[in-house]
């Protein structure tokens, strides 16, 4: 149900019928702060955080635990992941000359990332394929059903803000 201010302007441009929607850019409690009530009713897609089938619950808890709220971005999981490949990649190839100045060969590293393979990252297990694509996101849509920021947690399948609609 959207609020009587967007529903209004929806229907003064003859759009009453019209579904407002967005993408993860705007997937934020950021967007209920500027939007207000005009958001109440909006669909978001995203990332499906209840898809992933890796340790994602216990790296919500620790990153709630050391911060105090919630992640900041939508593919904070993801970006985790990104990060932990390339370490791990970089742990491979990196060579430590006598002075203690550290090389990376980059056709090395390059490589040592593409030949990734079960990865067990938060969002599950990742391997990478030739062009360097690690990781397969699946895509939920998700309802704005109320516009208190405070409310918003989607790294829940069962928080109430937004709610997943799809699939």
């Amino acid at each position: 149900m959207r609020s009587r201010a967007a529903a209004a302007i929806l229907a003064d441009a003859g759009l009453e019928n019209v579904y407002i929607a967005g993408s993860d850019g705007i997937f934020t409690a950021d967007l209920l702060k500027g939007g207000g009530a005009n958001t109440k009713g909006m669909f978001l897609s995203s990332p499906d955080f209840s898809a992933f089938t890796g340790d994602y619950a216990g790296f919500i808890a620790k990153h709630k635990a050391k911060y105090g709220g919630s992640t900041l971005s939508t593919f904070h999981a993801h970006a985790y992941d990104a990060a932990n490949i390339l370490f791990a990649a970089l742990e491979k190839v990196a060579v430590v000359q006598d002075d203690g100045t550290i090389i990376i060969p980059r056709q090395a590293l390059r490589d040592a990332i593409y030949a990734t393979k079960d990865f067990k990252g938060v969002t599950g297990n990742l391997s990478c394929s030739a062009s360097g694509d690690c990781g397969a996101p699946v895509i939920a849509v998700y309802e704005i059903q109320n516009s208190d920021p405070a409310t918003w947690d989607p790294s829940s399948a069962d928080a109430p803000n937004p709610k997943k609609v799809w699939p």
